[in-house]
């Protein structure tokens, strides 16, 4: 029995894996500023205590950050397409790019997001080192099994010292 489509499986879901670190563990927001990021980048919004209850209807009453995209900003608030919701309590909840108006108001702050190329060297260096260990694991063939096809020969008792294996029976004075 090969051993090489359960492997390229397992290669295959550690790759998925790795690119889903990629997207969440590169990037990192930078601390709370008063203007509000280029337009179509991606940033938080930090909602002040009254931005909580004047949007706890389409966000949720305890919603601190809002993460997503920003459409167009002024004077009047920000319009957003949010990819996710972080509340005060740590939770946080995906969204699919819906469209939200977030009157000024009620934003304590921007917080930018931003490539974290310390993270990325660091994941990247692990990611290279998991395919190298499977790729070198494989061409040794250090995770299949060490019998051969056919053998049904059990392998010799482990309580018995390797330098009295075979020998028949030993008395001991």
């Amino acid at each position: 029995m090969s051993h090489r489509p359960v492997l390229s499986r397992r290669i295959g879901l550690v790759v998925g894996g790795v690119a889903i670190l990629f997207q969440w563990g590169c990037y990192s927001f930078l601390p709370v500023q008063s203007s509000p990021p280029a337009l179509q980048e991606r940033a938080a919004v930090v909602l002040s205590d009254r931005g909580r209850t004047l949007l706890g209807d389409r966000l949720g009453h305890l919603v601190e950050h809002v993460d997503g995209v920003i459409e167009s900003a002024d004077s009047a608030g920000v319009v957003m397409s949010v990819v996710g919701t972080r509340d005060v309590r740590g939770g946080s909840s995906l969204w699919s790019g819906e469209r939200v108006e977030i009157p000024a108001e009620a934003i304590l702050g921007y917080r930018p997001r931003q490539l974290s190329k310390p993270k990325s060297y660091l994941l990247a260096g692990a990611f290279i080192a998991t395919i190298a260990v499977l790729t070198f694991g494989m061409s040794l063939d250090l995770f299949s099994n060490d019998r051969p096809e056919g053998d049904t020969q059990d392998p010799p008792d482990p309580g018995i010292p390797i330098s009295f294996r075979g020998r028949g029976a030993v008395s001991l004075p």
